[in-house]
């Protein structure tokens, strides 16, 4: 696989998507664009970025998850409340959702499940690159 089909596949990505972290590799946590940058530089760590983005299978780090959801609260005011939970009817604070993310909690397991069925879906369209 080429880097033009890496590129192709980091335009179809959302906006928001593309400065989050994607993959793991060599314990480097990337960004797709990061991962672009370095495929395109021809550095090792591209290198093998690519060859893991185009063989690999859907397992996503504890590690990779939370730094993801990490990074996509940092874009909001720590103290405002961001959504509305089902079934405890409070609302979260970027904050608390991290909290909730570190304690393992019910809810927190329920964000980072649904932060890795996205990263899915984000690699599911390197198939329509």
């Amino acid at each position: 696989m080429t880097v033009e089909k890496l590129e192709r596949w980091f335009n179809l990505l959302p906006r928001a998507d593309r400065d989050l972290p994607f993959i793991v590799v060599e314990g480097k946590i990337l960004t797709p664009r990061e991962m672009l940058e370095e495929a395109r530089g021809g550095t090792s760590l591209g290198l093998l970025a690519q060859r893991m983005w185009e063989t690999r299978s859907t397992v996503y780090e504890e590690k990779l998850v939370k730094e993801r959801v990490k990074k996509w609260l940092a874009r909001y005011p720590s103290d405002k409340p961001l959504y509305y939970t089902i079934g405890i009817k409070r609302q979260l604070t970027p904050r608390q959702i991290m909290q909730e993310v570190e304690k393992q909690t019910p809810i927190g397991k329920q964000i980072k499940e649904v932060e890795a069925s996205y990263l899915k879906y984000l690699e599911e369209l390197k198939k329509r690159a």
